[in-house]
């Protein structure tokens, strides 16, 4: 619709143009034609003369071209860099709040919560924290959720504007620089905001706005509306302006995670299928040419390097030469005992971390790891891609806003004006945070597998491990110490061999070496919801005057602001081991489950209690009271697949 108005203007003002321009043109082809007439008939009656030109005594502009004055106006005086935006500029845009308004200026960025909305403002590159914002000349208090962040409660001081709602701006102008004039208070920039008052309308002026928003996931409208009215009485002496405002916002997100810790990429823990063929191969040339020096260095007496690792470029090196798991281990053998006894005690660099008299023994051990971690990064070529951790991350929220300004100044003379002013802005919402987790790939977990003690010339690579394969663990051979031998049946069947210990069965590898079906052995339900519970209200109330004559400007004011931020978060958390279920990956790159039939994941049980067992005595600590011992006859009955905690915060601010 905006868009729309602004192209109608736009045509009217060409059009004038052109009718201007033709009438410009007829007045000088008819003004032509009258000379040559008046030269060819000389002796006919002069023609009336034309009446003489009206002077004008000021040509008013209004709309846009003032706006744009104004803020080119207010740049040109200011005694610091500026830049400035007035209301005009301000209404162009579907700004949902001032944050979103001021975000236009350069040099301001917009910091964008998990909804996409804006929350808070940045210049120069700074932080939330080192920009001041005013509004009529009071500081924005903080209201963000930073204000309950545990022990660290009030500690931001960034503004959040997402209360205020940009239909009330008059202008903004953002400092990139300091004066004397200014409030402390900020590093990257200082925001000023003035509002509307009824002074500045010379006619009655009302609006009213609203517009809805439907979410696609939910399929529900949200409306939001905003009603303006200002004037000035008394012969322009008086003027009155008020504003309420109304908003509801509602977004939903689905999230699926397939690995540990919203880790984008796939990860190469096993070789599933087995395949001669190379998952990926490395390329040496990616590594910075300056990586010549080995990972792993032990230094002498004075200073003088007695063993260094292999460096960088010699492990991608070697790797990619590498055509099977075999010649992995001839590149990386593990270090000999004489190889071993010849690196001493003293000091060496990890890395880039020093460290002074070190024993022998923990530096002969850090140069076999290093040696061990070049023979992973080689085998890792020939390992399948997979996920880790497959989370769903389901999100809710809904939000209120209100808020309301009245504001009424009064003109005592041309020079002096006194004002008072209230403003109020409360938000109310309410959000449920999911994680839903149906079960996950699991690797050399413990219980799966067994393995003798590693040798100091060995590594834990090449030293056979026993798999549990009878309890539905697999074995995923690397082929270093031989084919794998079988052992017992049924429950009791192991299998024995150098390789990854894994709790999928029944893998299906495609040709790209991406893993798109498996079986779990032992799924487990955990569902963590979070329901949070926020009010936020903010207010301030003002009064002043101004004196404004020639060069002379005195302001004068007085104001109490405050805000209250309250939540309440409600935590639940559910874990319930079901069994086997198979998992595969859909078209859209999401992993589905095949559940078994009558798990209900609303319901899932909470009262399973853990095994009763004898406790001993408990001693007093600072925070925890003594226990005696108790028989599993006295002892009570638990369990830990329930929690519920409730925690409650607050915060005040304010200022004078």
């Amino acid at each position: 619709m905006r868009h729309s108005s602004r192209s109608r203007k736009l045509g009217q003002f060409h059009l004038v143009n052109s009718l201007a321009a033709l009438a410009i043109s007829v007045s000088a082809n008819t003004a032509y034609a009258q000379a040559a007439d008046q030269a060819g008939q000389t002796n006919q009656p002069a023609a009336a003369a034309d009446p003489a030109p009206t002077e004008l005594d000021s040509i008013t502009v209004v709309g846009t071209r003032a706006s744009q004055r104004s803020s080119i106006e207010r740049k040109k005086n200011a005694q610091t860099a500026v830049d400035s935006i007035a209301a005009e500029d301000v209404g162009k845009f579907p700004d949902q709040n001032v944050n979103e308004a001021i975000s236009r200026v350069a040099g301001v960025a917009l910091d964008r919560g998990d909804n996409g909305e804006g929350q808070g403002i940045s210049v120069r590159g700074n932080g939330m924290d080192l920009t001041r914002v005013q509004v009529d000349g009071m500081t924005v208090l903080n209201t963000s959720g930073s204000l309950s962040n545990g022990t660290n409660a009030g500690s931001s001081r960034g503004a959040d504007l997402r209360e205020l709602p940009s239909s009330i701006i008059k202008s903004i102008d953002v400092y990139k620089g300091t004066t004397a004039a200014m409030t402390e208070g900020s590093l990257g920039g200082s925001v000023h905001i003035e509002t509307r008052n009824g002074l500045d309308f010379d006619k009655p002026f009302l609006s009213f706005t609203t517009d809805g928003q439907q979410n696609s996931i939910t399929e529900k409208l949200t409306p939001s509306g905003s009603v303006i009215f200002g004037n000035n009485f008394m012969d322009g002496r008086l003027g009155v302006f008020a504003s309420a405002n109304y908003s509801k916002f509602e977004t939903a997100t689905d999230i699926q995670q397939p690995q540990t810790s919203g880790n984008a990429g796939p990860f190469r823990n096993a070789d599933f299928d087995q395949s001669p063929e190379k998952t990926f191969t490395y390329d040496p040339s990616i590594v910075d040419p300056t990586a010549t020096g080995g990972n792993f260095r032990v230094f002498g007496a004075g200073g003088v390097p007695v063993y260094a690792s292999l460096s960088p470029i010699d492990i991608l090196t070697r790797s990619a030469a590498a055509t099977s798991p075999a010649e992995c281990m001839a590149a990386f053998p593990a270090l000999t005992q004489a190889q071993l006894n010849a690196i001493p005690a003293g000091d060496n660099v990890l890395g880039t971390v020093a460290s002074s008299n070190v024993s022998a023994t923990n530096n002969r051990n850090a140069a076999q790891l290093e040696q061990t971690n070049g023979l992973q990064t080689c085998l890792n070529q020939w390992n399948d891609y997979a996920p880790s951790l497959i989370r769903s991350l389901p999100r809710r929220t809904e939000e209120e806003r209100y808020s309301g300004q009245l504001r009424l100044d009064f003109k005592l003379t041309e020079d002096i004006t006194v004002y008072a002013a209230y403003q109020r802005a409360d938000r109310h919402g309410s959000s449920v945070d999911n994680t839903l987790n149906l079960g996950s790939p699991g690797y050399n977990q413990a219980g799966s597998f067994t393995q003798a003690a590693i040798a100091a010339t060995s590594n834990a690579l090449i030293t056979p491990r026993t798999v549990n394969t009878g309890l539905g663990y697999t074995f995923n051979s690397t082929g270093l110490c031989g084919a794998p031998t079988v052992s017992g049946t049924g429950t009791a069947q192991t299998t024995t061999g150098c390789g990854v210990a894994s709790n999928m069965s029944n893998v299906v590898v495609d040709d790209t070496h991406h893993v798109t079906s498996f079986h779990l052995n032992d799924g487990n339900a955990n569902i963590d919801a979070i329901n949070y519970d926020t009010e936020i209200e903010t207010w301030n109330y003002q009064a002043g005057f101004k004196f404004n004559r020639d060069n002379v400007r005195v302001d004068f004011l007085y104001g109490d602001s405050g805000s209250t931020f309250r939540r309440a978060q409600l935590r639940t958390a559910v874990n319930y081991t079901y069994g086997g279920v198979d998992v595969n990956i859909t078209p859209s790159g999401l992993w589905s489950y095949e559940l078994p039939s009558g798990l209900d994941l609303g319901a899932l049980p909470f009262e399973s209690l853990n095994p009763v067992i004898a406790r001993g005595v408990s001693n007093a600590s600072a925070v925890q009271a003594g226990s005696p011992a108790y028989t599993a006859a006295q002892a009570a009955q638990w369990g830990n697949n329930f929690t519920l905690t409730w925690r409650p915060q607050m915060a005040d601010d304010g200022e004078k």
